[in-house]
């Protein structure tokens, strides 16, 4: 349910005055987050695979799936430090 939560976020673009049209504000990763404080680190990984999947499902992918990947793997360094600090 995070996952979904989080893809339906993801389809919300919020774009940055003055920056590049690449440059997004991305509010999908507070789900995960929140999962990954309350459910472990998995749970928070699993949160933004389940994200990528979804966005890639209903919008299709722009730079090849390396924008994609890139995403899991920033995400993941974002999660996983945070979530056994909590």
């Amino acid at each position: 349910m995070m996952g979904a939560i989080s893809a339906v976020l993801m389809l919300l673009n919020i774009s940055l005055p003055f920056v590049p049209g690449f440059l997004k504000f991305d509010i999908s990763e507070l789900p995960a987050l929140f999962a990954g404080f309350f459910l472990g680190p998995v749970s928070g990984c699993g949160v933004i695979v389940v994200k990528i999947l979804l966005k890639i499902l209903f919008q299709g992918t722009d730079t090849g799936y390396v924008g994609e990947v890139m995403n899991v793997l920033g995400s993941m360094c974002f999660i996983l430090p945070a979530s056994p600090l909590f």
